[in-house]
């Protein structure tokens, strides 16, 4: 979500990349940041099952845009004082801008049945119809939003996951995964000098049956590990700022990783299907060419090196959908343009990645096409391409 001033009024505009899940219609919508979603898998995968989210409210015409970028782990919804303090100083310090906008949990059954222990929560701790509920089924791998209307949770038809930069939840991440890895290190430390203790304790030549006690050359040799072992000592403690720097990277390169296998994964199988418009041939004969990417490699695989001729102008062929003949020009008038049917969860920004490599060419498609509104496209939609 991005904002600007214009004669001194406060604007905002709709994220661009977004990944829509379910059915985007309704007065209500719901957009999650991609950190977020993060976070909430990393606690199921840990066994927690409870957090609040944070964020904003926004309203524009009839519609109520409930954006969370935020969130916080919690081990009950039902806090005493002290806890509820331990939340707010956690806000201040990571999310003083952000308020509460609804809550999460792990659902113990599958599927989901709404009881009213759920519903008790929804109205003491989470009152108000603009605080939404995002139930994860962990069988079917599956997060559903719900929101308070008239008095009862109602399951929304879906909701939109986006992608920002959230440099207040990627902090909150960073300090997360910090406190286990400090842990981790002190464990470590712990047994590292249990194991150097034992290796000296082991090493150390004692007094033989004779009373023969270690010379000089032991004294020295011992002298020598204890100055070794102080040198290494003192140049770990010369590196500690820059290993906690390191630390800190991997956290945020970690974080990216998973919310970028989590995005490019999802329904990235699908074959694209690609649709050229019919024409004429100078014959007068219509020409429709219609193939999808995985038989163009087959086609591609099958061909021998003999027939690189042909298969230059048969590539001509289907993306100009007329045959191509020696000595024929072809004017960029009469070509036809390539379309693209569009699917559920389909972006321009995901469709400009697929073709073109780049999100350049979102503003080109949308002047081509006729839409004002980038965000804006419906399943089963035929878009032509630059």
């Amino acid at each position: 979500m991005s904002e600007s001033k214009q004669d001194g009024r406060e604007e905002w505009r709709l994220p661009k990349n977004v990944r829509q899940i379910g059915d985007g219609s309704g007065e209500k919508k719901i957009y999650v940041e991609d950190y977020v979603v993060t976070f909430l898998n990393r606690l199921e995968e840990k066994g927690q099952k409870k957090a609040i989210l944070l964020g904003e409210i926004r309203e524009q015409g009839h519609c109520m845009y409930i954006f969370a970028d935020g969130a916080l782990e919690v081990e009950s919804f039902y806090m005493d004082e002290e806890a509820k303090e331990g939340i707010l100083e956690t806000m201040r310090t990571y999310f003083s801008s952000k308020r509460v906008v609804g809550w999460f949990l792990v659902s113990e059954e599958s599927p989901f049945v709404m009881k009213k222990e759920i519903i008790d929560i929804f109205e003491q701790e989470f009152p108000g119809e603009d605080q939404i509920l995002l139930i994860k089924d962990p069988m079917e791998n599956e997060t559903t939003a719900f929101m308070m209307e008239d008095g009862i949770p109602a399951e929304q038809p879906g909701y939109y996951i986006y992608y920002d930069k959230n440099p207040a939840m990627q902090e909150y991440l960073i300090a997360e995964n910090r406190g286990s890895s400090v842990d981790g290190e002190a464990k470590g430390k712990d047994e590292a000098i249990k194991r150097f203790r034992k290796i000296i304790k082991k090493k150390t030549p004692g007094p033989d049956k004779q009373g023969w006690k270690p010379g000089r050359f032991a004294r020295l040799a011992g002298g020598f590990l204890v100055m070794t072992v102080l040198s290494l000592g003192v140049t770990m403690i010369y590196h500690y700022d820059r290993m906690k720097e390191v630390e800190k990277s991997l956290a945020r390169l970690t974080s990216n990783v998973d919310s970028q296998i989590e995005y490019v994964t999802d329904d990235s199988a699908a074959p694209v299907m690609l649709h050229i418009e019919e024409t004429e041939t100078p014959d007068g004969e219509e020409t429709t060419t219609e193939e999808t990417s995985e038989n163009a490699l087959k086609n591609t695989a099958n061909s021998s090196e003999e027939e690189t001729t042909g298969l230059e102008k048969e590539a001509e062929e289907t993306v100009t959908g007329t045959p191509v003949t020696e000595g024929t020009e072809q004017t960029s008038s009469s070509a036809p343009r390539a379309t693209y049917l569009v699917k559920v969860g389909d972006t321009l920004a995901g469709i400009s990645t697929m073709y073109y490599g780049t999100l350049d060419m979102v503003e080109e498609i949308c002047s081509l096409n006729g839409i004002s509104d980038e965000n804006t496209i419906l399943p089963g939609q035929k878009i032509l391409l630059p």
